[in-house]
């Protein structure tokens, strides 16, 4: 039976402050199950979310003028830059934290999940066709519950970079 209603509430806990590359982020996470459930897996992603613009060239033909009087017209192809504004979301870093846990009705279960930062930056930041990039960062709690829809908690957290 699929209910409409979430089955879990998760609540996501963690220091909030500014987190560097390489650190370790200690999360607690709190299920509470409104039903009988089954958790098939659930785990605990750290989400860059990139803004940039992206330069590339782009072929262009002309039409130029052929050899002399009366030769067929010669097409030159040439090359122009352009920019795109581009939006990516990706996970940074996971940890999966649960995996086929059986919750019944009004109990609730913890985990305490840490989460290491890798020392990757943004994937703009290593593109040189890309400038002005911005990265946002929220830590994401999923959850598959069997025979209901997953479930997505989400956080912003403050990561900088060098």
């Amino acid at each position: 039976m699929v209910t409409r209603l979430r089955p879990l509430e998760v609540t996501i806990v963690f220091e909030h402050r500014r987190y560097k590359l390489g650190e370790t982020i200690d999360i607690d996470l709190e299920l509470h199950a409104r039903r009988d459930v089954v958790v098939r897996v659930g785990r605990v992603d750290l989400i860059c979310q990139e803004n940039y613009k992206q330069t590339f060239d782009v072929p262009v033909t002309k039409p130029g003028s052929g050899a002399g009087p009366g030769s067929p017209p010669v097409s030159v192809t040439a090359t122009k830059p352009t920019t795109q504004n581009r939006s990516e979301s990706y996970p940074h870093d996971s940890m999966t934290f649960v995996s086929d846990e059986r919750l019944e009705s009004g109990t609730s279960n913890k985990h305490e999940v840490r989460l290491e930062i890798s020392h990757d930056l943004p994937q703009h930041m290593s593109d040189p066709t890309a400038s002005g990039g911005e990265a946002s960062w929220l830590l994401v709690a999923t959850l598959d519950v069997a025979r209901a829809r997953d479930i997505a908690e989400r956080c912003p957290i403050d990561v900088v970079l060098p």
